[in-house]
């Protein structure tokens, strides 16, 4: 891969996902990506609180307060992927064995230049999952998650 003009495009970052409630990040094997992604948006986000006081002027004051790490996704519906499908029951449905809760495992692969990348494991709560389905267009899904955790990042070195 080659960063020339040390840009990135998106379909060098993969996403996984471990329908898995642990508190620490599965291993490799219980990872599944998520096949025909199209768009990915994460990141961190602040909550702040108004501390503007009078006397202050013009000027609003604020203190952050909670950090949340929204991520979603959108991708092509695959009608023969059983794994979209288990995603899509997992939310729908969330197994008593997590007490009701669709908790999974986001896995991120980011690409790094000279062929490095890293992967950011985030424990979230699978928010929602909807389907688009245009009469005389592909069926899309979009995909929203909140993490309850930071995540988990681990370098991968350049081969």
């Amino acid at each position: 891969m080659a960063f020339e003009n040390k840009a990135a495009v998106g379909k060098s970052f993969l996403i996984s996902i471990a329908l898995d409630d642990s508190t620490t990040p599965p291993v490799d094997e219980d990872f599944t990506e998520l096949a025909a992604t199209r768009d990915l948006s994460y990141g961190p986000e602040w909550d702040n609180a108004d501390t503007t006081a009078r006397g202050t002027g013009n000027t609003a004051t604020s203190l952050v307060t909670f950090k949340n790490n929204n991520i979603d996704i959108t991708g092509l519906f695959l009608i023969n992927s059983t794994f979209q499908r288990s995603v899509e029951d997992h939310i729908e449905n969330p197994p008593s064995t997590m007490n009701g809760q669709p908790y999974a495992w986001v896995r991120i692969y980011e690409p790094r230049e000279g062929g490095a990348g890293e992967t950011k494991d985030y424990p979230v709560t699978l928010s929602s999952f909807r389907k688009s389905a245009s009469y005389n267009s592909e069926v899309t899904y979009d995909m929203s998650c909140q993490a309850q955790d930071d995540p988990v990042v681990t370098a991968i070195p350049a081969p």
